[in-house]
């Protein structure tokens, strides 16, 4: 029996392939698949983009801690520099600290490292930042702290 796929399974079924190769460069753990998978999810669902990811050099950088290595020296990588600045901020941080949703954009803003957006004012394109690191999978919300703003 053959099975014809179309639209989004048919594009899914083409990046099977070069998507497990991606996932054993994580050696099956659960951290490193979450963080390449953030870093997909910003990539067109294309053989030539998802093979970048397979193919780039953060791979295989070495001299880092072992914690950072591969998969998630990758996600940082391929983060804008905007994003950069405001997720090593969060290192300031200890690991175990819940860090306030509007704390620490309202620290990202008094930083510099924010600057409004067209018509969003600061606050708003702060907010934005936070949620594509969680979308990266580099910040993981708790419960209510990736709720929308108060209303104004």
């Amino acid at each position: 029996k053959k099975v014809v796929l179309t639209g989004e399974e048919g594009e899914i079924q083409h990046l099977k392939d070069i998507g497990m190769e991606i996932v054993k460069k994580c050696d099956g753990l659960p951290l490193a698949i979450k963080a390449v998978a953030g870093v997909l999810c910003t990539k067109e669902r294309t053989r030539r983009a998802w093979s970048v990811v397979l193919e780039s050099t953060a791979w295989s950088t070495s001299g880092l801690p072992e914690e950072v290595e591969g998969a998630l020296y990758l996600s940082y990588e391929d983060l804008p520099s905007y994003l950069k600045q405001c997720f090593l901020y969060c290192s300031l941080f200890t690991e175990d600290c819940i860090l306030d949703r509007y704390k620490i954009t309202g620290l990202w803003i008094g930083e510099g490292f924010v600057k409004a957006e067209g018509s969003s004012t600061m606050e708003e394109t702060a907010d934005e930042y936070y949620g594509e690191l969680i979308m990266r999978n580099l910040l993981q919300p708790r419960g209510k702290s990736f709720s929308p703003p108060p209303p104004s």
